[in-house]
């Protein structure tokens, strides 16, 4: 009797080893990726009237905020996002957003409760993203000098980051999210222009929008995509 207790402990714990080794298996296999296609492009919109706002000296709110993938072999463990922003306001002033070739790596994603979550990068080309603050709409339009330029550095080791959730249709959610711990320097230009000049400080956050990602083939077709 002692015996069998003892081999069914030890079945019981070699089963819990490999059903620990399938779960980090599965874990790592987790990845962005797309039905029917060998590589696809994605395209992610705001959801809501929610708005996409940096804090980064001041708030920073853009009406539209737009993420873009080029054609990425699929299924991929990481993710480059294109990001546009319009209609933008500083502290309540004109502004705009320059990312000057900058763009976002959705890292691996991982499972977090019922969704997926994935670590965020901002990657820049040896250059920085550029806020753009304007005293007045005319001065904005007639484009002269900012009173302040704010500008975000790249950075690898951001807090917070993304979450998402398989919807049925087809497409993926991202969820509210914020990311946090970056980077960024204020350029007073005037007075008007709030905060430190040439301080780098590294409280800059970024509250993202819900926005729907629809994904697309080589040639433009509608193609269901998925994290997971």
């Amino acid at each position: 009797m002692t015996r069998s207790l003892k081999a069914l402990g030890a079945a019981m714990l070699a089963a819990l080893a490999m059903s620990s080794v399938i779960a980090s298996a599965a874990q790592a296999e987790k990845s962005y990726t797309a039905t029917g296609v060998s590589s696809a492009k994605v395209h992610a919109v705001d959801s809501t009237e929610a708005r996409d706002t940096f804090t980064a000296g001041g708030t920073i709110t853009c009406q539209g905020a737009t993420f873009a993938s080029g054609l990425t072999a699929v299924p991929s463990n990481d993710l480059t996002i294109t990001p546009t922003y319009t209609n933008c306001k500083a502290f309540g002033l004109p502004a705009t957003v320059q990312m000057n070739g900058c763009t976002y790596t959705f890292n691996t994603p991982g499972i977090v409760g019922a969704h997926f979550g994935a670590d965020v990068d901002l990657v820049c080309p040896g250059t920085v993203v550029e806020v753009k603050v304007w005293a007045s709409h005319n001065a904005h339009t007639e484009n002269k000098t900012p009173i302040c330029n704010v500008t975000v550095e790249p950075s690898t080791t951001l807090t917070g980051g993304v979450t998402m959730a398989n919807n049925p249709n087809g497409t993926v959610a991202i969820e509210p999210n914020t990311v946090g711990s970056i980077p960024y320097v204020v350029h007073k230009s005037s007075f008007l222009c709030p905060g430190v000049n040439t301080e780098t400080k590294t409280d800059g956050i970024y509250h993202v929008a819900p926005k729907t990602v629809t994904g697309a083939d080589e040639e433009g077709n509608p193609v269901p995509v998925h994290v997971g």
